[in-house]
């Protein structure tokens, strides 16, 4: 579902602007204490994130899964029973990628299809209608995302996350809950003479500037890309792909590498923005994250998501108000899981 124009414009105005700040005004209490919200890590944290984070994750698909269990499976003492207990559960959530996850000027809400399968995950522990108030919102950058889980931040994230043999190794991982399709956004007139409005071959990429987030799979697909195609520049010491649109306004790059469904939402911030039909890797999936030994909670989530999954009308209602013309939603649906015997 496209967004106004305004909306976008408002929302890439503060970003611009001080390369973050807390938003001000009341803020409704799914998105209250304990963080507040869009606010900048620090050098220091950026850095220490970064150290941290698994700088080229491959993308794969999801494999070896907790079997899902119902709602109603709680063990006394175990996760699902604290998170009860202490009455919300605590989600990570990117700051500001427009239909995944960002914070609205207007709504003063955190809105996109991942908030809104957070939300799911909460109604299914506290009952249908308590996600306002159930919900706590952590916003991460990109190479925050993993610390967060491993640090105890968040009890579960759903941020764009992609599967990869990699991070499940450091976090639990669910089964997917969306098909993402990598691809490039760049200016309509950066093409080729003779060519498509967006970049529809590696060769197309000759001098351009790519730039993707750090701690990203989209890093890895360009690395391999540059191995047939070595006439491209990789652009990835920013945190946010907000920064890699800024730094595309700004001609400082030419070209923004993200998912799909990461990037659609760019194209409401610039009318010069287009994507071509190339893609930069294979099908990515996200997963929802959550502190690795922790089965319990495993179970709970990808029950949430097969039961999803298996209403398929259900599933591609959530997407369609989200979607774009470029981003169709029944390419978007989720594989079926491959569940550990």
């Amino acid at each position: 579902m496209r967004r106004a124009a305004p909306v976008a414009a408002a929302l890439m105005a503060a970003v611009a602007l001080v390369g973050c700040s807390t938003v001000s005004g009341d803020l409704p209490r799914a998105a209250d204490q304990p963080w507040e919200p869009l606010v900048t890590a620090s050098t220091e944290a950026a850095e220490a994130a970064e150290a941290a984070q698994d700088a080229r994750p491959e993308a794969a698909v999801p494999t070896n899964l907790v079997p899902p269990t119902d709602a109603g499976d709680f063990v006394s003492g175990g996760s699902l029973d604290t998170i009860r207990k202490r009455g919300f559960l605590r989600v990570g959530v990117s700051r500001d990628t427009q239909t995944r996850g960002a914070w609205s000027p207007v709504s003063h809400r955190f809105e996109g299809f991942d908030v809104e399968l957070a939300q799911r995950i909460a109604e299914a522990l506290f009952g249908p209608g308590t996600a306002d108030e159930k919900v706590r919102y952590r916003p991460v950058s990109y190479a925050e995302r993993l610390p967060a889980v491993e640090n105890g931040e968040v009890d579960i994230l759903a941020s764009t996350l992609t599967y990869s043999e990699s991070r499940a190794e450091r976090v639990g991982l669910s089964a997917a809950y969306f098909t993402a399709h990598p691809r490039l956004l760049s200016h309509r007139e950066s093409t080729r003479s003779g060519a498509g409005p967006g970049i529809d071959s590696p060769e197309e990429l000759a001098g351009k500037r790519v730039c993707a987030p750090r701690g990203t799979t989209t890093l890895t697909n360009l690395e391999n890309t540059r191995q047939t195609h070595p006439t491209f520049e990789i652009v990835d010491h920013l945190n946010e792909l907000s920064d890699c649109l800024v730094a595309f306004q700004q001609g400082e790059v030419d070209v923004v590498a993200a998912n799909d469904a990461s990037l659609v939402g760019m194209l409401e911030q610039d009318a010069t923005a287009v994507l071509g039909t190339f893609s930069v890797g294979r099908d990515e999936y996200y997963s929802v994250a959550f502190e690795r030994d922790d089965t319990e909670l495993a179970g709970f989530v990808n029950g949430v998501l097969e039961r999803l999954r298996r209403d398929k009308p259900e599933w591609l209602k959530l997407c369609e108000r989200w979607k774009a013309p470029e981003m169709p939603c029944e390419e978007s649906l989720p594989p079926e899981p491959q569940w550990a015997r």
